[in-house]
């Protein structure tokens, strides 16, 4: 009786109720509450879409981002590798979603002084920059300054 009542649960606005919940908590800058309503969507999603669904990946890299303003980088890490694994597979490897992720986890190993991790990530994203269809004038510019930030640091990022 209960499984034929969840068959009919409307899980959408269950995951639409908890993101809006999530964004205003951020808003609030209640950034533990936010994550909490956001790992929650996550799991939902999981469940109901499977582990490699883009909306799974899209709520991992909100939770990366928010982790990663909270200086809970080795957190970040986590959450952008599983989205980046989710990201290629249904994209592809020179996809602009898949390159901001580089870049993103590039900016964390960089921020942790892991210049060689870094330098790595930049690489690849230069490389999926150079075969993407469009370039987003934002993530050329984040990649630029890192390289050079790089540069400075004597890591050379050239192919």
């Amino acid at each position: 009786r209960i499984k034929s009542k969840l068959a009919n649960f409307d899980f959408s606005e269950t995951v639409k109720a908890n993101k809006n919940l999530g964004n205003v908590l951020l808003k609030m800058e209640s950034y533990d509450k936010a994550i909490t309503c956001f790992e929650k969507t996550l799991r939902i999603q999981r469940e109901i879409l499977g582990e490699h669904h883009m909306d799974v990946a899209s709520m991992l890299c909100r939770l990366g981002g928010i982790s990663a303003m909270q200086k809970n980088l080795i957190k970040a890490v986590e959450y952008y590798t599983d989205a980046l694994r989710i990201k290629k597979l249904g994209l592809g490897e020179n996809h602009p979603e898949v390159t901001k992720i580089l870049i993103d986890m590039a900016t964390i190993y960089y921020t942790e002084k892991k210049y060689k991790e870094a330098h790595l990530l930049c690489r690849n994203a230069i490389r999926s920059l150079a075969y993407a269809d469009t370039i987003d004038q934002c993530d050329e510019q984040r990649i630029k300054k890192l390289v050079q930030s790089l540069e400075k640091r004597n890591i050379a990022t050239a192919s």
